[in-house]
């Protein structure tokens, strides 16, 4: 499910003339390690 809404995101972001410019990967909430570590 979580493929689905991304592909349709992206379809959207096409439509809407988004570049789809990602500067990181998304940090997960449930998993800690992709966190920044803050200092």
């Amino acid at each position: 499910m979580q493929q689905g809404l991304l592909v349709e995101l992206k379809d959207w972001m096409k439509e809407q003339g988004d570049p789809l410019t990602v500067f990181h990967e998304p940090l997960m909430l449930d998993a800690p390690e992709s966190w920044v570590p803050r200092q």
